[in-house]
């Protein structure tokens, strides 16, 4: 392997860590739930999106395959990005995320319920990078597509213990029909 690629693999593979570190800062917060105090929390939160963002300057292309990581990243960026820029990437990485899902979907290694429901969570991200593009029609599209989807992985035994996934889907399509209603009266 020439020195040039094993450079690049392991950029790729320390962006990925970063991701990883990201997720878990994020995971943490929902997992200490009231232990920690609210400067702690935020703390971490900052170190998620600060990890988010190193993830980016490392590799600004984030040449992951992993469709968990690239959803982790493109929905960090469709909900706390600041400019159309951080929102078109976040809509590029979803996309490459839910094909990474259908690679995912042909493997024996995940149960097919378990994929169909990560693939309806990536499709969430998807819409809501499009929500904040202002392409209300097509996330209206999507959101509406994720959430049958996860209704359907769901009954087929995929694993959402408290229903907050499910919860969060439909809080956001009716959020993106809200917003897609305004956008018809105002023509």
């Amino acid at each position: 392997m020439g020195a040039v690629r094993q450079a690049d693999l392991l950029v790729v593979e320390a962006a990925e860590k970063a991701v990883i570190d990201a997720i878990r800062f994020e995971f943490s917060t929902r997992s200490t739930g009231n232990a920690a105090s609210s400067t702690r929390r935020a703390q971490m939160l900052a170190q998620a999106a600060q990890n988010y963002r190193l993830a980016l300057q490392l590799d600004p292309n984030f040449s992951s395959n992993d469709p968990q990581l690239l959803n982790a990243l493109g929905y960090f960026l469709a909900e706390k990005g600041a400019s159309s820029t951080d929102f078109q990437k976040a809509e590029l990485l979803t996309r490459r995320a839910l094909a990474g899902w259908d690679k995912a979907a042909k493997s024996a290694l995940l149960k097919p319920a378990e994929v169909d429901l990560n693939r309806a969570i990536t499709r969430d991200s998807l819409a809501w990078a499009l929500f904040r593009q202002q392409k209300f029609a097509e996330a209206t599209r999507e959101q509406r597509i994720a959430v049958a989807d996860a209704q359907k992985a769901l009954a087929a035994g995929a694993n959402d213990p408290n229903g907050e996934a499910l919860a969060e889907l439909k809080t956001h399509l009716q959020q993106i029909e809200a917003a897609l209603d305004t956008s018809k009266t105002k023509r």
